[in-house]
Parts: C-alpha cells; structure tokens; sequence
C-alpha cells in the first residue's frame, strides 16, 4: 500500500524523477522523464544516467557532482543534457543520496526542473535588452545600477558594464537631482508607472535630454525604466521657442516674448520689492531714413542701433522690439538714476554712431521705474508718456516719468 502511493505521487510529477544505483545505473524513470527527454522508461532501465549527456558541461562538473554524492551530500546545480532527438535542454538538477540503516549508498534520486523555456526567454530578454534602441536599466530603491543595456553605450558613450553598481544619480545633471529624487519617492509611495525627463551625463561630460518611463517593482524593490534620448526634440523645441520669440530683422526679442517678461519682472519685483526699469527707445525721423535711402538702409539702422543696446547692456537687461523704429529694455534691479544714465549712455552712442546717411541718427528714450502700485499698462503708459515728452520737446534726449 505504502509502496504503490509513493509511486503514484512520483508518477504524476510534472518533473523528470529518475533513480539510479550507486554506480548511476538508471533503476527507474517516471512519466514526465519521458515527456522531457523522449526516452521510454524501458529504453533506459539498466543504462547508466550519463546517457543523457550532451558534452557541453566541463570535466570538472561530474567530478564536483561525484564527489559531493560519494560524501552522501547532496547536490543542485544547473546542467545541460541531451533529449533522444538530440536536442538540449537545460535543467535545474537536484540529486539526493538515499542511505540504509548502516548509512550505507542505496540509490540516488534525482529530480529535474526543466528551465529550457525559462532559458529561452531569458535570452530573449536579454536580446532585446540589448538590441533596443533606448536606454534600459535596472535600479535598486537606493539608486543602485543592476544592469543596463548598450544603448548606454552608442548613445552616451559610457560602458553600460561598468555602470553596474554605481549610483544612478551620479549621470543626472545637478538641476535635474531633485526631480529625480521627487519621481523616485512618489512611485515607492504609489508603486506606479511615471514619466520623467532628466537630462543624463554622457561619456564627454556634457549631457543629453533623456525621456523615462519608470515602474516600481515593490516586491524586488526595483526600479525598470527605459529612457529615450530625446536631445534632438529638445534641441528644436528650443529652436522654435526662440524663433517664435525672436524679431526675424534685428535678433531682438519681440512683443510676445516681451509680454511675458514683463509679467516675470512685475512678480518679482512685487515679491521681493525690488527695483524694475522700463525704457521705451524710438529712432528719430526714421521714416525719413527710409523714404530717403531705401528699406535695406533702414534695416541696417535697424540692426546697428540693436547691437549698440547689446553691447551696453547688462546680462539681464532684455531688449525688444516694440514695434517699427521702437524698442523696449526691462532692465531689473535699476532705479531710476541708474536707468536714466544708461538711457543716456545709449543716446550719446548711438549719436556718435557712422550709421552711412547723411541725415544724422539720434534716438529719444522715455524711462519709468516700477512703483509698489504698477500693472503692466501703467508702467507702460508712463515710459511712453516720458517718450512722446521727450520727442515734443525736441527729440535726442532722454527723460523719466518719475
């Protein structure tokens, strides 16, 4: 009774159970032996376990494996062996010595676990891991670097080898670190997929824009993410940004690049109480200069009187087109003496400028400093209210509304 319910269990396995004699000889096979490796349980009774050899594991394998067994210790370990077909599968071997009362060798029992399809998969993964045109990593909960696939290496040109067991954050830009970190807390939190871009350190020390999705594995604490260089989107967003906010003619920025610096320097000068001037610049007579000299002539004035302003200013002084012959130049953190001086600085160049024309080139500037009470409209209407004084009063000079 005892004896056939051992078998019965033994026969409905899902894996290969075999046992051999001391000498390895095969004494039984079970049901799932066949389905694995294609021989009958007959066609093996009597015949020696290596039958099932491939000859692709090393010399060395069966001594380890005999010399644990002969020890009466058992034995695990991944091995490859042959099918009747010939083909090869690859399984999780596990082998047991089974001893008498005197501890003596009876048999050994060994039970495999098929992993040919885990193996297959695996190297499919591993295929595609590494063929993928983006970034793939695998990142522990501390940062860490598991593995990351060659596209590290075409795309940044860092050895995605020796990336492993370094810390993630050590390739994203300074700028970047807290919103890594926030995107990192928030998916330990929500164990969601979340998007990020970060802008990553390439082998050159410069950086490209990289787009990730990101999942957390909250079980294996693991981050998988795939990042796609996004540098080029980047570069060209960036490109139509400024295009957009830019005057074609003369490079300064224009009237809707202007609004919203406006609205920026009036918060921050509301906030923190700071000093913000505005200066409205227009060119005298300069219908004139066109109707006399032409258009092209015009534009280069245009584009001169631009650069004169640039090289004066201040790294954050900004410089607009208004519109036509007028221009506009928020200069934060200048009160109303330092604006009017450097109004000034700017008519003297710009009269003392060879513009090539006969009629000479003067410019009339109306400055106005921000008050604690100012909108957009009322500096606005004060700096062109000094402006139209200035030009009523006989052009080729500056005057404040304050």
């Amino acid at each position: 009774m005892r004896k056939s319910f051992f078998k019965q269990v033994i026969s409905t396995l899902d894996s290969p159970l075999y046992i051999t004699d001391p000498s390895g000889v095969i004494l039984y096979a079970n049901p799932a032996f066949t389905l694995v490796t294609g021989y009958e349980e007959k066609e093996v009774l009597g015949k020696k376990s290596s039958i099932l050899k491939s000859g692709r594991m090393p010399q060395d394998y069966y001594e380890r494996l005999w010399s644990r067994l002969l020890a009466k210790v058992s034995w695990k370990e991944e091995i490859i062996n042959r099918r009747k077909d010939g083909t090869e599968y690859t399984a999780l071997q596990y082998i047991t010595p089974v001893c008498d009362r005197r501890d003596r060798i009876l048999y050994f029992a060994a039970l495999q676990y098929d992993l040919t399809r885990e193996k297959e998969l695996q190297n499919e993964k591993e295929i595609f891991f590494n063929v993928n045109i983006d970034l793939f990593c695998i990142v522990t909960e501390h940062g860490i670097i598991k593995q990351a696939n060659s596209a590290w290496q075409y795309i940044l040109g860092l050895d995605y080898e020796a990336l492993e067991g370094r810390l993630f954050q050590e390739y994203v830009h300074e700028e970047d670190k807290e919103s890594f970190f926030e995107t990192q807390e928030k998916l330990i939190r929500e164990n969601d997929l979340t998007q990020v871009d970060l802008r990553i350190r390439k082998s050159d020390e410069e950086y490209n824009w990289v787009s990730w999705r990101i999942y957390h594995d909250r079980k294996k604490k693991l981050f998988y993410a795939s990042g796609r260089d996004v540098q080029e989107r980047v570069e060209m967003e960036q490109k139509i940004r400024e295009i957009s906010n830019t005057d074609p003619l003369t490079g300064a920025g224009n009237r809707l690049k202007f609004d919203g610096e406006l609205q920026k320097e009036l918060i921050r000068a509301q906030r923190y109480q700071l000093p913000l001037a505005f200066m409205l610049c227009d060119i005298d007579h300069f219908k004139r200069i066109n109707d006399t000299y032409g258009h092209y002539r015009g534009d280069v004035v245009l584009k001169r009187f631009v650069q004169i302003i640039q090289d004066s200013r201040r790294e954050t002084d900004q410089l607009f087109r208004w519109g036509g012959e007028e221009f506009a130049v928020l200069c934060p953190h200048t009160n109303t003496d330092d604006a009017v001086a450097f109004a000034e600085r700017i008519r003297k160049l710009v009269e003392g400028e060879d513009f090539k024309t006969e009629q000479p080139v003067t410019v009339s500037i109306g400055v106005a400093v921000f008050r604690k009470d100012d909108t957009g409209d009322s500096l606005l209407r004060r700096a062109d209210g000094a402006l139209y004084e200035a030009k009523r009063t006989g052009r080729n000079r500056v005057l404040s509304s304050e």
